[in-house]
């Protein structure tokens, strides 16, 4: 009797493992994503970007000009416990100059011995620092990149129109990759240099192919608004894991920031950078900028919710053998 019981619970816990079986990473379309372009028509150059990610704090900072440094703003996470906290994940300087990163599995790079390394906040350091794309190339030319290597890919646009992405190449040096006969560039979570270097899922990307579908039709300066980016912008958001926290579109002509919170593409927040900087050293969490309480957005996690289904697959068939464990016993007990 009692090995019937045990060949019973064996199988009822492999039946929990075929019919539930553990969660293989991230869904496609949620991986960690971040979608960025930049078009330019006459006199226009707008930059657009989809902060694609599971944390949930966000700031946005205004630092003013100290001294030869550039006045910036910067948009990123903070207040998760996290190692991203306080790292600028985009923004743009007083100058016009703006960056935006996307995520990509880490590529080593050849060390350049005798080079300046690169700060650890080197974005950052870029915003205060140049001023143009060209400055930018010379910069990433000629320094050590952290830790020798890139674990994404720059998106850096000036008020001139000027573009490149920066991303490691197949040779062990960056890659700089620019609009060559468009009036755009699109990069989302493939290298752009190198395909085969991408996040799962994400190449072909379907964000990718709808921005650019959608920044075909727009050929005109009358037609390229901020309205017409957040269009696109709204079209690849991401749900799911790895949703859009924030969407921004920066006018790097009037140095204007238009910014969205949560998928919310009704209410944007605007900003008139120089405006923003004249008040001095600012620093707010999006949540509370645009006056959503924290118990509306989801809730702060450290690991992605791939990872907790597992846990919790784990735990229900646990759950199962113990009441059969507790069944049998109890059996026992009766009929002594």
């Amino acid at each position: 009797m009692k090995r019937r019981y045990l060949g019973l619970l064996l199988l009822v816990s492999l039946w929990m493992l075929v019919v539930f079986p553990p969660i293989q990473g991230i869904p496609e379309r949620e991986v960690l994503g971040c979608s960025i372009f930049t078009i330019t028509l006459g006199d226009k150059v707008l930059f657009g970007n989809n902060e694609d990610f599971y944390l949930t704090g966000t700031y946005i900072k205004f630092v003013p000009r100290i001294d030869d440094d550039f006045g910036y703003v910067t948009l990123g996470y903070d207040e998760n416990d996290h190692e991203y906290d306080g790292y600028a994940m985009g923004g743009m300087n007083d100058q016009g100059l703006c960056f935006d990163s996307n995520g990509l599995p880490e590529v080593s790079l050849d060390p350049k011995p005798g080079q300046p390394v690169a700060a650890f906040h080197l974005l950052e350091e870029m915003l205060y620092s140049y001023s143009t794309v060209s400055e930018v190339i010379e910069w990433a030319n000629t320094s050590t990149w952290y830790l020798d290597m890139l674990a994404s890919q720059i998106h850096v646009a000036d008020a001139t129109g000027d573009v490149v992405v920066i991303s490691a190449g197949t040779d062990g040096n960056v890659e700089f990759t620019s609009m060559e006969d468009k009036h755009y560039i699109v990069s989302t979570n493939f290298n752009v240099a190198n395909p085969e270097n991408h996040i799962p899922g994400c190449y072909p990307c379907w964000r990718y192919d709808t921005a650019t579908d959608m920044l075909d039709d727009i050929t005109t300066e009358e037609t390229l608004t901020v309205e017409a980016c957040r269009n696109v912008l709204d079209a690849i958001h991401q749900e799911g894991d790895n949703p859009t926290r924030y969407s921004n579109v920066y006018d790097l002509k009037q140095k204007s920031i238009h910014l969205w919170f949560e998928r919310n593409y009704e209410n944007p927040f605007v900003f008139d950078l120089d405006e923003e900087l004249a008040k001095g050293y600012q620093k707010s969490m999006l949540v509370d900028l645009f006056e959503i309480s924290s118990n509306d957005t989801t809730t702060n996690t450290s690991l992605p919710d791939a990872i907790s289904s597992d846990l919790i697959i784990i735990s229900t068939s646990a759950g199962v053998i113990l009441i059969l464990v507790v069944i049998l016993v109890r059996k026992r007990s009766i009929r002594s």
